[in-house]
C-alpha cells in the first residue's frame, strides 16, 4: 500500500532542506502522543541511522538509503531490523518513507511517500502533525531572521522535563548552537536574584501550566470542573524563548500566556501558534 501526504510552506527548497539536515529535526516531527522517545538521531540524511524507543524496550530503526539521497529534493528512510527488539516484526522490511521536496510557485511542496500495509487512515494524524509543525518552526524563525537575528551559541539549563529538550532541538533546527550543561565540570556558576549585569538585558520568562502531552494535559485533566490556571502551549511557550532573544522590548518579567489570560505579548502583537485552549490540546493529542 502506497500512502502520500503533502503540503506547500512559503520558504524556499534550500531552506526546507536544511531543516531537515539539523540536529532536532526527528525530535520535532515525532507527535507528542505517541508512544517513542528518540534515542538516537541520524548523523547524516544520505546514510545515517536514526533510533526511535517504543514501550517494553523495544526499538524502531530506521535506515536512510544512499540511493535515495538527493539533497535537496529527496532523501529515503527505510525500516530495519536491529535484533530481536526491533519493532514491528511485520513492517521490517516492508516501510520506505521517501521525503520530497520541490520549488512551487509560493514556495517549497513538502511530500511524504510510505509504502507501508498500515492503513492511511492510521497515519493522517502523523503527518498532519509533522507538516503543520514544520511550518510553523520555519515562520518562527524566518521571524526571527527579519527581525535581525542571527545564528547564536545557546546555553540551555534544566533540560529536564518537556520544555529543556523541546527548546533545544527547536534552536538547533533553526541554525543555533545549542550548549548543554556537561555531565561533570570544574565550576559550578550560579546567578541569584540581587545579581545583575548592568548594560545588559536580561528577560525572565515566567510561565503557568505548560500544556504537553507527556505532563500539561493530564495536569489540566485534574482540573476539570475548575477553572484553569493560565497556560500556554509547549510550542508557543518556545517561540517566546525565542523571541527574547532579538526583540529588545521585552525586558524584566514576561508572562509566558495564552492570548485569552492577557499578558504583555498580546499587546506586542505576538503571533501564537495555539491562541486557543481547544486548539492546544488537539494539537497535544493528535485530534487537530
Amino acid at each position: 500500500m502506497s500512502i502520500r501526504f503533502e503540503s506547500t510552506v512559503d520558504h524556499p527548497v534550500d531552506e526546507v532542506f536544511a531543516w531537515h539536515t539539523r540536529p532536532g529535526a526527528m525530535r520535532r516531527l515525532v507527535p507528542p502522543w505517541q508512544p517513542m522517545t528518540v534515542v538516537t538521531e541520524t548523523a547524516s540524511l544520505a546514510d545515517g541511522r536514526a533510533v526511535l524507543g517504543l514501550p517494553a524496550g523495544l526499538r524502531w530503526v530506521a535506515d536512510h538509503d544512499p540511493a535515495g539521497y538527493d539533497p535537496p529534493h529527496r532523501f529515503v528512510d527505510r525500516l530495519s531490523s536491529a535484533g530481536p527488539r526491533s519493532w514491528p516484526p511485520r513492517l521490517v522490511h516492508h516501510w520506505t518513507h521517501t521525503h520530497e521536496f520541490a520549488a512551487v510557485p509560493g514556495g517549497t511542496r513538502v511530500r511524504d511517500h510510505v509504502h507501508t500495509p498500515l492503513p492511511a487512515a492510521a497515519l493522517r494524524s502523523t503527518f498532519v502533525y509533522r507538516h503543520r509543525q514544520l511550518a510553523d518552526d520555519l515562520a518562527a524563525h524566518r521571524d526571527a531572521a527579519q527581525a535581525g537575528l542571527k545564528p547564536l551559541v545557546v546555553a540551555v539549563t534544566g533540560t529536564a522535563g518537556p520544555v529543556g529538550p523541546a527548546l533545544s532541538a527547536f534552536l538547533s533546527t533553526g541554525g543555533h548552537r545549542v550548549v548543554r550543561r556537561p555531565d561533570e565540570a570544574q565550576a559550578v556558576i550560579r546567578t541569584d536574584e540581587g545579581t545583575v549585569q548592568i548594560g545588559s538585558r536580561t528577560v525572565t520568562v515566567r510561565t503557568g501550566l505548560v500544556l504537553s502531552a507527556d505532563d500539561g494535559v493530564r495536569r489540566l485533566k485534574r482540573l476539570r470542573g475548575r477553572r484553569p490556571p493560565a497556560w500556554i502551549g509547549l510550542d508557543d511557550l518556545l517561540d517566546v524563548y525565542l523571541r527574547a532573544l532579538y526583540d529588545e522590548r521585552l525586558t524584566g518579567a514576561i508572562d509566558a500566556v495564552a492570548p485569552e489570560c492577557g499578558g504583555r505579548l498580546s499587546e506586542l502583537g505576538h503571533r501564537f501558534r495555539r491562541p486557543s485552549l481547544a486548539d492546544a490540546l488537539a494539537h497535544e493529542l493528535g485530534d487537530g
